[in-house]
């Protein structure tokens, strides 16, 4: 997860970009509090949007995922062998756009441009150290019809970070459903 916030930081610093607003979608919120560790002064806003949101310590595995979805995920990246692991398209469609009729261009296009997902993420523990006391704003953006990070869970999340969610009626992916 460090490597994924080292990344981020990484392209800021290039881009030049000073204050700005950092979006963690789904996984990408266990990231995001990362970059404002290494490098708040670039950080303005964090939008975590449908996001997981851990305790120190805690991994996204542990925190969010069902002893059976564990299983699956890791299921999924013994039978690759290589570390990965790839939703099927309709697990995918279901789990992330299913806002949307199974035949929609946006999903067909979604779906198309998903890749294997390294699993070791999933499973590691995140430490922050400076994240919760930090002042750097923050919200988040809860999607109401959402089968990845259901709106319970999306709620407990928000109070996590001592903020009330923005609900929007969409699943899990709003950028592909309802920009």
């Amino acid at each position: 997860v460090t490597a994924y916030a080292e990344a981020v930081v990484g392209v800021m610093a290039r881009e030049g970009v000073s204050r700005g607003i950092v979006v963690g979608h789904s996984m990408g919120g266990i990231v995001i509090p990362k970059v404002v560790e290494l490098a708040p002064a670039r950080v303005a806003r964090l939008v975590f949007l449908a996001a997981v949101v851990l305790p120190s310590g805690a991994s996204l595995a542990e925190t969010h995922l069902s002893p059976a979805a564990r299983a699956v995920v890791r299921g999924l990246a013994a039978a690759r062998g290589d570390g990965t692991y790839h939703y099927p398209a309709e697990l995918a469609w279901s789990r992330y756009l299913g806002d949307l009729p199974r035949g929609h261009p946006a999903v067909a296009r979604a779906l198309a441009l998903l890749t294997p997902q390294p699993v070791r993420p999933f499973f590691e523990p995140v430490t922050l150290t400076t994240f919760y006391s930090s002042s750097v704003p923050r919200d988040y953006v809860r999607c109401l019809a959402d089968v990845a990070v259901p709106p319970a869970s999306a709620a407990a999340y928000a109070a996590r970070l001592g903020v009330r969610p923005v609900d929007l009626k969409t699943a899990h992916d709003p950028m592909v459903s309802a920009p």
